[in-house]
């Protein structure tokens, strides 16, 4: 893939899409140095990402959404989803 003409905002959102948002800036930078061959700054990182609270808080706000999108297709039994969130969790292990 040809990064030359990304930005380094562009290679650190990307980064974030393909490691998560649970990361310090040293471990982007880390990442971003192995993919993509390019060196930015721990300080582009968080003006990218933001704070690491701000990130939790955002992520916690797009599960909220999809819980209750699970919980209206399942008619929102509670039961049902516990068993399947378990089922789930089971087969990670």
């Amino acid at each position: 893939m040809v990064l030359e003409n990304f930005t380094d905002r562009e290679v650190i959102q990307r980064a974030l899409l393909e490691v998560g948002y649970y990361k310090t800036p040293q471990e982007y930078k880390i990442y971003i140095e192995q993919e993509f061959n390019r060196k930015v700054s721990s300080s582009s990182i968080t003006k990218t990402a933001g704070t690491y609270k701000m990130r939790v808080s955002r992520i916690e706000a797009v599960l909220l959404d999809y819980a209750v999108k699970f919980l209206k297709s399942a008619n929102y039994d509670y039961n049902i989803c516990n068993r399947v969130l378990k089922a789930a969790y089971d087969k990670t292990k």
